[in-house]
């Protein structure tokens, strides 16, 4: 083999190589991306109540009902019953679609997630119920 020729072969491989590199690259910021947005969509426990059973009374921040990236409503849910309560933050779908300022929103749960915490706590002082056992 020629050394012109084995030099355009390995020039072929390197560059064959750096593709595959790029196309690596990519997914690899395709999927941190897409783990990132779920993580921000994902609703978080900013707060957990024990009840007197043992169970625990968690509350969170959702997107609610509304096909939207940010949260829309302070949710909390009893562990050990079916006791749950949801206070929604005024999230006016119709403004949003037409382009309209949301008024009434309550932006970052300032007034509704200290409504949905103090239901919380009431609740984890009332409640015996024990946690549901998990299942094998």
């Amino acid at each position: 083999m020629s050394t012109d020729l084995w030099e355009t072969l390995k020039s072929i491989g390197n560059a064959m190589e750096v593709n595959r590199l790029q196309r690596e690259t990519e997914e690899a910021a395709r999927q941190a991306a897409a783990a990132a947005k779920a993580a921000a969509g994902a609703p978080q426990i900013i707060a957990r109540y024990l009840t007197a059973g043992g169970a625990t009374v968690d509350v969170i921040e959702r997107a609610g009902y509304f096909d939207q990236d940010g949260f829309t409503e302070t949710h909390a849910a009893c562990s050990g019953c079916p006791a749950k309560h949801t206070v929604e933050w005024g999230w006016d779908a119709w403004a949003a679609e037409v382009g309209q300022p949301q008024e009434n929103f309550d932006e970052g749960g300032n007034r509704s997630t200290p409504q949905a915490r103090e239901w919380a706590q009431e609740h984890a002082e009332k409640c015996r119920a024990m946690p549901k056992p998990e299942a094998k």
